[in-house]
């Protein structure tokens, strides 16, 4: 079973949010059955329920598991099993790192995710092959993410990320996403169906990315 750990501020607003768009996008694409999605805050207020505003903006999904849900505080177990770790911002990457100094290597943000992942997949997908006939190969989902993750963080600082607004649009307020950072809406004064909506397009696109490495045999 692989173990993938969502990590925002507060665990009670956007975290839930990338949750639920992840398990969804595994379900539908065909991935889901051994991938456990949890989530975590850095400062959290241990069991506050999750906000209304970002569980309606999720859907159905959201509004099925809001009551459920109970603000957690990160911590070092949590990181240790984490196979992956995704934060909603920047500077939240580094709380697992205060645990664990080895999780730097398997955390991204959720945005900083999906980029690479799916650059993964486009860019290694011609020589798994070649690479799988000289190489031990992995079956099972855990090596398989280990894997995908060990790519990605290979891959950092060779592919384009998206950049923060320059000049005048940098100024406008309320902004839900900065560049690899969606910012909490509670913090920032920006708006929860934007940042919501920009978790919920990462997180599908990763959930597509997780299905296609978990699909195949890998090298390792």
């Amino acid at each position: 079973m692989s173990n993938v750990l969502v990590v925002c501020g507060s665990d009670a607003c956007l975290a839930p949010a990338a949750a639920v768009a992840l398990r969804a996008g595994l379900e539908e694409a065909g991935g889901s059955g051994a991938v456990v999605v949890q989530t975590a805050g850095v400062r959290a207020e241990v069991g506050t329920p999750w906000c209304a505003d970002s569980a309606r903006f999720a859907g159905a999904n959201g509004e099925q598991t809001r009551w459920a849900h109970r603000a957690r505080q990160v911590t070092g177990a949590m990181v240790q099993e984490a196979d992956v770790i995704l934060a909603t911002e920047r500077r939240y990457r580094s709380a697992p790192r205060a645990f664990d100094v080895h999780s730097a290597h398997r955390t991204f943000t959720v945005l900083e995710a999906a980029v690479l992942g799916a650059a993964v997949v486009q860019r290694r997908a011609s020589d798994l092959a070649v690479r799988a006939r000289h190489a031990k190969v992995a079956t099972d989902t855990a090596s398989q993410l280990a894997w995908l993750v060990e790519e990605m963080d290979s891959l950092r600082g060779l592919v384009t990320m998206p950049a923060p607004a320059h000049g005048w649009l940098s100024r406008i307020p309320r902004s839900h996403v900065l560049g690899i950072d969606v910012l909490d809406p509670h913090m920032m004064g920006g708006h929860h169906r934007q940042a919501v909506s920009a978790l919920d397009r990462a997180m599908r696109t990763f959930a597509v990315t997780i299905s296609q490495v978990t699909a195949r045999t890998v090298a390792v």
